[in-house]
């Protein structure tokens, strides 16, 4: 035999002659998807070649078989014989790159002359037949025979007469009895080409689930694998739990429509299903059950598929004893179908596979072997889904039949131009063929690639103790006929001994290194630090110097190229040169910005002080400056290290920084030492250098209780003192948790609140005046001032008590509070005398539990007879739109009078021994009509005693004019009322006529009020009204005041003002209507006069005379309806008689169309007419089923119509009529079809379509988002694909007038990313923005190194953004991996290293 190098043998004595192994080890340079050959010589018999096991642990076993004696061609054997036992090419194998394998080969069989080999065929592979001729393209083949073997079957006849000879409902034609045998055979061969040249028929298919895209969405549990041979395709399902799951919102499907499920499966699978249903008992309860059914599953096989149908409906559920409260001929959903491995298997055993998931309503049905190839490649491309119609529907795909018999037929599937590995399509079932021992197989005589043999000895790895140089041309090695062997010498190797470097500028740098072995000649070396070069400037045998840009701080790896020969390798830390100058000492507070000086400052991402990080600011930072904000000192040394991490490292100053508590900002003053105790006061807090905290963490307390704090400034803060009780209190300021000290100011509060004295001590006692109604009260009213200290300016927190009785608070500041006292109570039989009263003051919020309130109580006030002022006469006048007061009173000045709230400085003018007189004026339009008190204050003592009589004053509502004057007996004017006084603020304010008649007030002020007379329905009897003709006397009444009449305050109605409607007729022209209003006594102008339908909708007049009156309407809903006729002046028409104002309009359809509609309904039907829209009801009926309205006005309906077939009557409701339209028709040839679906490309859609109309007609929705711009022709359509969370849509459309398509399309939205910005962030978190497709907004979470990263604003499908959390340990660099969830489905992303 042919050894090979890294091949050992192993040899075994054998009775077949001899036996051999052979262990070759394999390296793989990248991912490789391959198949092994067997190429024997011409005179060898092998029985067993096996195993091929990833890095000698796991095995994989393969059985191929040698080629017969005398085959010259293994390949020409391969295409051409099938019978062969065993086959010499392993299955295919998808090896990973960077793994070892190792290919051992057993033999056994005759001693070999010519050797044999091991071939390997290459798949994934950018060779194709252009470039070398070893290439095999795709190519399937299937072969459907039986065993030829003669069966003989006797035919006796005795008698005579005629016979025929029958299979199944096909008969020969009649023969006689004495026919000859060729003629009986002619008849035999006519009847069976019958049957052979049946087309198979198709099935509708509901769900199908090939898992070449991953786990399907109606598919549970299990994943989808590609390292063992599917069924069809590249994937199959491992280890399915449910061959069905239906979930929300997704409906259930009804099994007793779609009977049958099929599937292909492969390993150690239980017959039993477990099947989770809902259906309507007889009692119309939604019922929900799990049953249990036996699957007809043949023996399983570990080794090959089985494709298997059934009904499911018929076999197991129909049947089923828990369906016998299945309402009758209703249906039943099936919501899930679990399957589960054999029961009691072995661990090792319990495994199967599932591929070619089908829901449908037939079986999946034959394919007759008699049909052509031409019919065969359509029914293949018929069957197509979105995986397989690429490869099926390709324009060079090519089947041939190339050999057909009674016993055998072969057909071939064969790409003509495609070049590659495709998947396995194809997979047969012999359920139904027939004849002795029948067969259907279907292999892949060739997968696509390019075959190399041998496999040469270093293409694995050798034996050989130096390494071996390989040479490849177009990705085919080279064999090596001499020596290939290269040689590591130490000795031939320079190395670096030391590397240093120094900074020229702010821009360059130098690199000096040292060692041996390097070169003279500058020339010969290559320096590079990293990928940057680093320009050599001199050289010797044992040092070189380089001069390149200045690089970041951190760790460089450096290499030095010698040119003809070996790299060699040194490592260098290259940290800081220097570090540039730091402040000796610092304030402990974090905030300040903290300026480091120094070079190669590029790629810095983290600046630490201590152990914690202080925040770059990137705006002020560059390759020479970095700033940053000081974090605060958190205890221990005060001396701390300072470090920087980046890109290429990190590096620490030790002891480099000292925070210093002397340095912090001071407390300089405080605006004031004392507060009330009810607090409220505004503080002033001086604190130096707080310009330079902005933004830090400040908090004020006084003592335990914190200080709301209004506002801080650069010099200091301004506070708000909180409620505590008497006492003296610490302040205290912290900036970052860090008390302030105090420099030049006391840090105390004292809170008190005291009175030193009360003014006056007496004044005016209430004195009861006996009227002639009632008693009257007069206030007591003194002036009283409380002077002392911690009072406050707000009036919420301060009271004062007369006795029993608060005293209103007019006046108040930090030290004085000015009230009016109350009355002083008493029986109203007690004779007049002096009342002493307790005075109590509370400052501080009563309603408040946590707030501190002052209360003093030792003050009184003495009520004194002798101090009241008393009154002897009042006059009121009006004049002039005035009102003047005059009073009388006893030896009093500096008086006030009141009417309610009003006041009046009252004047004195007249003077004598015992008495002064006084008066002042008001303007009248002050005062709405009403009854007003009247009262008197003298300014110092407080409420007069008014000994007089009038005490009050009444102002009244005052009428001027009526208009107009005249009108219709039947009313329905608008009056306007002028006078004086008639506006009221809480609009208390109404018109009253005498008679049957109510004017409701429109608008009103001070001057007018304009009113609508409400109309009276008054019919004439013999032409004639009753109570017509009359006088209407106007009245007023405002705030309860009724007014006075200053002129001519009547309506006059009058019978020849009035307009009489006799009736009211109705006509149609074209899309308007017109109303004819006949009339009696139609004097009136028609410029004055309107016409409007139900007392809201004008009717424009087009036509007048004596009469009767014409007008015009654009639209009108059906049904009753009521004109009113209005003069601008005089009112409202009068009936001749009840309902002469009444008239109908009926609905009316002119024209209705489309009449040609889809099968699936949606299309817009529209009807047009006259009156088509109701006031209750407007709905289109098609048979006995609703057509949903989309609008619907007076001259049009348009609505969606619902699915059918055929022939169907549409009717119109309109409120309480039923108008008959017409029929429209539901047919396969209206109805659109969408076919298939082309990859979508740039987020546009292209599909395969059928029967439809205009393209602009068209409309396309993905999962329920419409899919724009649709444009395209009869045959393709093609739209802009909406933004869709990740996932699998169905793809619909239709026509809009015709209506929906028939489509089972999906489209499927990848989730990715495209692009992670502002990920450079600080280790201490912050925002990332995140752009990609599929995103789902409301189901998204983002995580970074297993933290999440909170999701900020709103996420939609293309765009997010996130505030990362900050990572636990600054001092590493991290490579970052983002992931992203959007429902159930995980992308990865690499970023740039987080920095």
């Amino acid at each position: 035999m042919t050894s090979f190098p890294g091949q050992t043998w192993e040899w075994h004595d054998a009775a077949l002659g001899f036996s051999g192994k052979t262990i070759e080890s394999l390296p793989i340079p990248r991912v490789a998807r391959c198949h092994f050959w067997v190429l024997p010589g011409s005179d060898i018999m092998l029985i067993e070649v096996v195993a091929i096991s990833f890095a000698g642990l796991t095995e994989l076993v393969v059985e191929v078989a040698s080629v017969p004696d005398g085959i010259p061609e293994w390949s020409t054997h391969r295409e051409e014989n099938r019978s062969q036992p065993r086959n010499p090419k392993s299955e295919k194998f998808e090896l990973t790159g960077g793994s070892k394998y190792y290919l051992e080969a057993v033999y056994r069989g005759k001693s070999p002359s010519s050797g044999m080999r091991i071939g390997v065929q290459v798949h994934n592979t950018w060779l194709n037949p252009d470039v070398v001729n070893t290439y095999r393209r795709e190519r399937h083949e299937i072969l459907a025979g039986a065993s030829r073997i003669p069966e003989i079957q006797m035919l006796t006849l005795s008698g005579t007469g005629q016979f025929s000879l029958a299979w199944e409902n096909e008969t020969t034609i009649f023969m006689s009895t004495n026919a000859t045998a060729g003629q009986v055979q002619k008849a035999l061969e006519d009847l069976l080409s019958i049957k052979c040249g049946t087309e198979p028929s198709s099935a509708d298919i509901l769900l199908q689930a090939g898992f070449e895209h991953g786990m399907e969405k109606f598919t549970s549990g299990g994943r989808a694998v590609s390292w063992t041979e599917p069924f069809c395709g590249r994937f199959s399902a491992h280890k399915l739990e449910s061959l069905v799951k239906i979930r929300p919102p997704a409906p259930a499907y009804d099994v007793t429509k779609y009977t049958h499920l099929c599937f292909a499966h492969k390993g150690y699978l239980s017959n039993t299903l477990h099947v989770a249903v809902s259906y309507a008992d007889t009692f119309l309860h939604v019922v929900k059950k799990n049953l249990t059914c036996q699957w007809p599953l043949n023996k399983t096989s570990p080794e090959s598929w089985k494709f298997v149908c059934a009904d499911l409906w018929r076999d197991c559920l129909e049947r089923s004893e828990s369906l016998k409260d299945l309402l009758k001929n209703s249906s039943v959903f099936l919501h899930e179908i679990d399957i589960e491995p054999l029961a009691r298997a072995a661990e090792s055993s319990a495994w199967f596979f599932v591929d070619e998931v089908i829901v449908s309503d037939t079986a999946i049905v034959g394919v007759p072997v008699s049909i052509s190839s031409q019919h065969l490649r359509k029914l293949l491309q018929s069957y197509a889904d979105n995986s397989t119609a690429q490869y099926l529907n390709a324009s060079d795909f090519v089947v041939t039949k190339d050999s057909s018999s009674c016993y055998q037929s072969r057909w071939t599937l064969t790409w003509v131009s495609t070049t590659g590995d495709l998947p396995n399509i194809i997979n047969v079932s012999a359920e139904n063929l027939t004849g002795l021992n029948p067969a259907v197989t279907a292999r892949v005589v060739f997968d696509g690639g390019v075959f190399i043999s041998p496999i040469f000895g270093d293409m694995l790895a050798t034996p050989n103790d130096f390494t071996q140089v390989v040479v490849a041309v177009n990705d085919v090695p080279a064999n090596c006929s001499g020596s290939c062997v290269f040689q590591y010498l130490l000795e031939s190797t320079p190395s670096v001994d030391n590397v240093e470097y120094s900074v020229e500028d702010a821009a360059h740098m130098s690199v000096h290194l040292a060692g041996s072995g390097l070169a003279a000649d500058r020339r010969s070396l290559l320096i590079k630090a990293d990928q940057t070069d680093c320009e050599v400037l001199a050289s010797s045998r044992s040092s070189a110097l380089c001069r390149m840009n200045l690089l970041p701080a951190g760790w460089y790896r450096v290499t030095v190229l010698l040119l003809l020969k070996p790299f060699f390798k040194s490592f260098v830390d290259y940290p800081h040169k220097r570090w540039g100058e730091l402040k000796s000492g610092i304030t402990d507070l974090c905030g300040l910005p903290v300026t480091l000086t120094g070079s190669g400052f590029d790629g810095i991402s983290l600046v630490a002080i201590g152990s914690q990080p202080c925040p770059i600011n990137a705006n002020a930072s560059n390759a020479t400056v970095i700033e940053c904000r000081l974090p605060p000192w958190r205890g221990g040394d005060h001396v701390v290290h300072v470090t920087l991490a980046g890109e290429h490292g990190s590096a620490l100053l030790p002891e480099a920084f000292a925070y210093d508590a002397l340095l912090n900002p001071t407390i300089i003053s405080l605006s004031r030492n004392t507060s009330s105790t009810a607090g409220g006061q505004t503080l002033y807090i001086g604190i130096s250098s707080l310009a330079n905290y902005t933004g830090s963490d400040v908090k004020v307390t006084i003592q335990e209780s914190v200080v709301e704090i209004q506002a801080q400034t650069g010099h200091g803060l301004r506070v708000m003192l909180p409620s505590l009780t008497r006492g003296l209190y610490n302040l205290s300021v912290f900036l970052n948790d860090v008390p302030l000290r105090a420099k030049g100011a006391e840090l105390l509060i004292q809170y008190v609140t005291e009175v030193f004295r009360m003014e006056p001590c007496c004044g005016s006692l209430l004195d009861l005046i006996t009227t002639r109604y009632r008693s009257i009260a007069i206030l007591g009213g003194t002036s009283l001032t409380i002077s002392g200290t911690g009072f406050i300016s707000n009036r919420q927190v301060v009271s004062i008590f007369v006795g029993s009785q608060p005293c209103p608070v007019s006046y108040l500041n930090e030290e004085e509070i000015v009230c009016r006292t109350p009355p002083a109570t008493r029986l109203s039989n007690a004779s007049a005398q002096d009342l002493l009263a307790n005075v109590q003051l509370f400052v501080g919020n009563r309603s408040s539990v946590d707030a501190s309130v002052s209360y003093i109580s030792n003050l009184t006030f003495l009520y004194k007879a002798s101090l009241t002022p008393d009154i002897v006469d009042v006059e009121v006048e009006m004049a002039n739109d005035t009102v003047v007061l005059k009073i009388e009173a006893v030896n009093m000045t500096d008086l006030v009078a009141l009417l309610r709230d009003v006041e009046c400085e009252l004047k004195a003018e007249l003077a004598n021994h015992s008495t002064v007189g006084a008066q002042c004026s008001l303007p009248l339009n002050v005062f709405e009509p009403g009854r007003y008190p009247l009262r008197v204050l003298q300014k110092q003592m407080g409420y007069a005693s008014i000994r007089a009589a009038r005490q009050h004053y009444t102002v009244a509502p005052l009428i001027k004019t009526i208009f107009p004057s005249h009108a219709s007996v039947c009313g329905g004017q608008l009056l306007t009322i002028s006078g004086r006084n008639l506006k009221s603020q809480t609009n208390s304010s109404r018109v009253s006529l005498t008679g049957n008649f109510t004017c409701e007030i429109q608008s009103s002020n001070d001057t007018f009020i304009r009113c609508a007379l409400l109309g009276r329905d008054l019919p004439m009897d013999n032409g004639q009204f009753h109570d017509g003709s009359q006088d209407l006397g106007v009245t007023v009444t405002v705030n309860g005041i009724d007014s006075c009449c200053l002129g001519d305050c009547s309506l006059h109605l009058l019978e020849n003002l009035t307009f009489v409607i006799d009736a009211v007729t109705v006509e149609f022209s074209e899309s308007l209507i017109h109303l004819l209003v006949r009339a009696q006594r139609s004097a009136w102008r028609v410029e004055e006069t309107s016409i409007e339908v139900d007392s809201y909708l004008p009717c424009n007049i087009t036509f007048w005379n004596e009469t009767g009156v014409e007008c015009r309407l654009n639209s009108l809903v059906a049904g009753d309806h009521a004109v009113s006729v209005q003069h601008r002046r005089w009112g409202q028409a009068c009936l001749r008689q009840n309902g002469s104002d009444l008239f109908r309009v009926d609905p009316r359809v002119l024209r209705f169309y489309p009449q040609n509609f889809s099968i699936n309904g949606g299309g817009l039907l529209t009807l047009e007419g006259v009156a088509l829209k109701g006031r209750d009801e407007t709905s289109v009926v098609i048979e006995n089923r609703p057509c949903f309205l989309t609008s619907a006005s007076f001259w049009a309906v348009q609505c969606l119509v619902p699915s059918g077939h055929g022939a169907a009557t549409v009717r119109l409701y309109v409120d309480d009529t039923v108008n008959f339209v017409g029929e429209i028709n539901y047919s396969e040839d209206s109805t659109p079809v969408f076919l298939s679906l082309l990859p979508a490309a740039n987020q546009f859609l292209t599909i395969r379509v059928s029967r439809t109309g205009r393209a602009e007609d068209m409309y396309v929705s993905v999962g329920g988002a419409a899919c724009t711009n649709v444009t395209g022709d009869d045959r393709t359509l093609h739209c802009a694909v909406p933004r869709l969370p990740a996932g699998a849509y169905s793809v619909t459309g239709g026509d809009v007038l015709r209506g929906g398509a028939s489509s089972g399309l999906v489209f499927t939205s990848l989730l990715t990313i495209l692009s992670v910005n502002s990920n450079r962030a600080c280790l201490g978190g912050g925002e990332v923005h995140v752009r990609g497709t599929g995103f789902s907004p409301g189901s998204t979470s983002v995580t970074i190194c297993g933290a999440p990263c909170e999701i900020l604003g709103g996420v939609t499908t293309t765009d997010l953004r996130c505030l990362a959390q900050p990572l636990n340990g600054w001092s590493n660099l991290l490579n970052v991996v983002e992931r992203f969830v959007c429902g159930d489905r995980l992308a990865r992303f690499l970023p740039a290293p987080l920095s």
